[in-house]
């Protein structure tokens, strides 16, 4: 554990201060909560110091049950929204529309399970898609668990979700800049590398959100 998780300061709740992956070793030192909360701030405020502790082969499925958990709060947080902006509509008309497009009236256990069943499947096709980005870029062969860890921890932004109007847009972009830190650090590439293997990648996805746009 003392490889996992080097806290010189455990005490001081400074985002960027302490090195290390709270999440790896909890509930100790302080429990479930504080160290999903240390982990998220760590990813959000010393992205470099927090993805270079990152090892291959390593607590992959604590990465996953942190992205499981980020996803779980987003999709409830999305229906809040989208029943709390629906009921604000005057016209009845136009609040049955809305109600029936983004499927409101589903029950939350099952808009949640659907949505994060989704995101997940998302999580590994494009852990997958960049690691073979990757190797094509790379001289030594990269590690698909460290690439998978990084986009499962880089999610850790979009938490702004709850901050109303502006807090999704602004998650979306801070995730995106800590994940692509996190692949620089994590396989020692430079940006220019860093860029090349993500932007088809992202491209892709785009393209095909936008058709699924389309077809609803």
């Amino acid at each position: 554990l003392e490889d996992d998780f080097r806290d010189d300061d455990a005490d001081d709740d400074r985002p960027g201060l302490p090195s290390g992956n709270p999440w790896d070793v909890a509930p100790a030192p302080s429990g479930w909560m504080v160290a999903f909360y240390r982990t998220a701030t760590r990813i959000m405020f010393g992205a470099p110091a927090f993805f270079s502790c990152l090892r291959p082969h390593r607590r992959s499925l604590r990465a996953l049950s942190f992205y499981l958990i980020v996803s779980v709060i987003l999709s409830v947080v999305q229906l809040l929204w989208m029943r709390g902006m629906t009921s604000m509509l005057v016209d009845p008309q136009v609040q049955q529309m809305m109600a029936s497009t983004l499927a409101i009236h589903e029950s939350m256990p099952l808009f949640v399970l659907k949505q994060v069943a989704f995101v997940t499947l998302q999580l590994y096709v494009q852990s997958a898609l960049l690691y073979l980005m990757y190797r094509l870029i790379l001289r030594d062969k990269p590690e698909f668990d460290l690439i998978f860890q990084v986009s499962a921890y880089g999610s850790a932004p979009m938490l702004l979700c709850v901050i109303p109007v502006l807090g999704a847009l602004t998650g979306l972009v801070w995730s995106l800049a800590c994940t692509l830190v996190g692949y620089k650090t994590v396989l020692r590439l430079d940006w220019s590398q860093t860029l090349l293997g993500y932007a088809p990648v992202f491209l892709l996805e785009m393209f095909l959100l936008l058709q699924v746009m389309q077809m609803l």
